[in-house]
């Protein structure tokens, strides 16, 4: 038996062709019709960093060839267009990649835990196909476990290295409440829109935005209705009423002015996210205006990076212990079944003598008539399986044999 994974992610492949291969939830549902006569068990994972199909199968060779024919078949695209771009895993180095997946320690934004919940959420989809069976299902519940340990042991979420979350972060600390405040934001591109999204839950009094172009700064309502949107020429005559103003445009000149600010408000936070700067430096020197900058925002932002790389290394010990783990469950699979049958043995024996045993008991008081009916008892129970291990006595391998029988009953072996 093997397990295996065949993927692409962020690493190495284009999104426009990460694209071409990411799974709706109606086409997973096509995919896992279509390879249950492939994988004895599988799962797919598909985000916007990544797509791969985990798989079982007696032959992992032909697994591999198989999900690959499926991949091009089912995309529609022709054999061996993406075979630059797939990554090709089995069995310790399948499992090792899957944990290492979960924990977020293979993410463009290390330690980040949105990939926890789309792991989580691959494996419940699969259940509920019929995708999975015994091996990944204690493969994907392991990584989901181990997942939440390492975040929760090394803290390698707690810091952020997104200079737009480390920006609103760092006004959080500096500001008591966020409550009857108010936030100004310059500019429409990703930075704050991202910090858009950050701020909408912290509970500022009003939430404005101004840009060149209107229609953009509109579309930002998506992120948070509530949004008002104001005219970029009308940005001097709200800043008495802004305790935090944040920049972030692509101009190639200064947008605010030290000569141009007549009026402010005291005590409020200018954040310039800029490259050109956008917020004259001057602004900083006005009594009442902390003034913030790149340099200071991407010095923690390179310490944030050197602490999630101090946790990844004592994550990767936390993921091998996972793998060992896993592969010792692993080789106990093929004694499950006579685990199951000596269980279910002493338990039939256990139904039958006790209660003759406890009536016995009962009716005795004398210390060596209980010794008898005790050993009596046990002697029901190991007879049985004496009698028929002598029919074997010829076997070829019975030095192998013997070893099993003598560990199992020697108190020194764990």
């Amino acid at each position: 038996m093997d397990i295996v994974v065949v993927g692409v992610s962020y690493k190495n492949t284009p999104i426009e062709v990460r694209e071409k291969l990411s799974f709706t939830k109606r086409k997973m549902e096509k995919a896992y019709s279509q390879l249950s006569g492939i994988l004895d068990e599988k799962v797919i994972l598909s985000t916007c960093n990544r797509s791969e199909i985990y798989g079982v199968s007696p032959d992992g060779k032909q697994a591999v060839t198989q999900i690959k024919d499926f991949i091009y078949n089912f995309h529609g695209m022709p054999q061996g267009a993406l075979d630059r771009y797939f990554y090709i895993k089995k069995n310790r180095s399948c499992v090792e990649h899957l944990f290492t997946v979960t924990a977020g320690l293979d993410s463009q934004v290390l330690g980040e835990d949105q990939i926890l919940g789309q792991v989580k959420e691959a494996h419940m989809f699969a259940l509920d196909k019929g995708g999975t069976g015994p091996v990944l299902n204690r493969l994907f519940r392991d990584s989901i476990t181990y997942g939440k340990k390492v975040r929760q042991e090394t803290k390698i979420s707690q810091n952020p290295t997104s200079i737009s979350y480390i920006a609103v972060r760092y006004l959080a600390k500096r500001l008591a409440s966020a409550e009857k405040k108010n936030v100004l934001l310059i500019g429409a591109g990703k930075m704050n829109r991202l910090a858009l999204n950050y701020l909408k839950d912290m509970g500022f009094a009003r939430i404005l935005i101004a840009n060149r172009t209107y229609e953009v700064a509109e579309s930002f309502k998506e992120v948070y209705p509530a949004l008002e949107v104001i005219l970029f020429d009308q940005i001097e005559s709200f800043l008495p009423i802004c305790d935090v103003v944040i920049s972030s445009t692509a101009a190639p000149h200064l947008v605010l002015k030290r000569d141009e600010i007549i009026d402010y408000k005291k005590d409020s936070i200018y954040m310039d996210l800029a490259l050109p700067r956008d917020i004259d430096p001057a602004i900083g020197q006005l009594e009442g205006i902390t003034l913030i900058d790149l340099d200071l925002l991407e010095k923690i932002q390179e310490e944030n990076q050197e602490k999630r790389r101090q946790a990844g290394e004592k994550a990767e010990s936390l993921i091998q212990q996972a793998v060992e783990e896993f592969f010792q469950w692993l080789d106990l699979v093929p004694l499950f079944p006579v685990i199951k049958s000596i269980e279910s043995y002493h338990e039939e024996i256990l139904q039958k003598e006790m209660p003759k045993l406890i009536q016995r008991l009962k009716q005795t008081q004398d210390d060596r008539k209980m010794e008898a009916v005790l050993k009596s008892f046990v002697k029901k129970i190991y007879a049985p399986p004496l009698l028929r291990l002598k029919k074997f006595g010829k076997l070829e391998n019975k030095e192998g044999l013997t070893k099993v029988l003598s560990a199992m009953y020697k108190e020194d072996q764990k």
